[in-house]
């Protein structure tokens, strides 16, 4: 079970080209450092550390669409999960 007032989801358009982690070692982008600079997760009590938002779901290094992103690892863990039979619905265009 998980609650916690202080869950928060986004809804963001992971761009073509973008890794979707925290931190790419061979420095190329990733979505979860351009949210980051735009201030997304940012912590508005001074002196507290930044939200650490995890994304639910991956997406291709090469494809662009919407993924979700969440400041509550539980919460990620549990809707990626196939035991919880969530419906997905996948929509792909191939060029």
């Amino acid at each position: 079970k998980i609650s916690s007032n202080n869950t928060r989801v986004w809804i963001v358009n992971k761009l073509s080209g973008e890794l979707v982690t925290e931190h790419d070692p061979a420095g190329r982008p990733t979505l979860l450092e351009r949210l980051y600079k735009g201030g997304v997760g940012k912590n508005k009590s001074k002196g507290k550390p930044r939200e650490h938002l995890k994304p639910i779901g991956r997406l291709d290094m090469l494809t662009e669409g919407l993924i979700l992103v969440t400041n509550n690892g539980a919460y990620a863990h549990d809707m990626e999960l196939p035991a919880n039979k969530l419906h997905r619905v996948y929509r792909a265009r191939v060029h």
